[in-house]
């Protein structure tokens, strides 16, 4: 376990500090890491503990079956892989890239996810319970997974840089691609479990939105 948590910790410092070059170098066989479902199961059970005691502390429901707790655990991640899919598949358009396959975007994905992203979160609640005599939860809470998102969308694009070498513009058209589609599943097949920010989408009637 030990040496997991390590492993967890190394390869999240190197995400963390060069996204690009981590990309790069993961592509290439230039580097070892922590395997990308090795991360996932790591990250999603720190971050299931950390934000479990959060909500104890806080006084905030917590998911009340099985199912719903592994939703919540394990959610977020399908969130960040079909993001993941997605600008892939938007990069992908029309691009000579070097031939970067859709399971090492995936990877990428889950990389930046349970590692950054999760670590910022989990920082995050720790940080709510500290100034939860302050009040003002709904907002110290929003503004906190916002971050932990923007932590994992900055990631993302910028492994992508490394990974697929586009220009810059590419990857802002797969976010803008990107961000819409996953607000249009989850505003109409409403999956349960909680995933943090993320978009929200129905056509009728219309409405576009964030859900938490």
């Amino acid at each position: 376990m030990w040496h997991e948590v390590r492993s967890y910790l190394a390869t999240s410092w190197d995400l963390t500090r060069a996204p690009a070059r981590f990309a790069n170098d993961w592509f290439e066989g230039k580097r070892t890491a922590l395997n990308p479902l090795a991360m996932l199961a790591t990250g999603a059970t720190v971050l299931a503990a950390v934000r479990q005691l959060a909500m104890t502390i806080l006084g905030m429901p917590r998911p009340d079956s099985l199912i719903s707790a592994i939703a919540s655990a394990l959610g977020p991640y399908a969130h960040y892989v079909l993001i993941g899919v997605l600008c892939h598949l938007a990069i992908s358009i029309g691009a000579r890239d070097r031939s970067a396959r859709l399971t090492d975007t995936i990877a990428m994905a889950l990389y930046a996810g349970a590692g950054p992203a999760a670590i910022a979160e989990g920082v995050g609640w720790l940080l709510l319970c500290a100034v939860m005599p302050l009040g003002h939860d709904d907002l110290f809470r929003s503004i906190m997974l916002g971050l932990a998102f923007t932590v994992f969308c900055f990631v993302l694009a910028t492994q992508l840089g490394g990974l697929h070498r586009p220009a810059a513009w590419r990857v802002a058209f797969a976010f803008a691609v990107a961000f819409p589609i996953t607000g249009l599943v989850f505003g109409t097949f409403d999956p349960p479990g909680s995933y943090g920010l993320h978009w929200v989408m129905k056509l009728s009637p219309f409405y576009l939105g964030l859900g938490m």
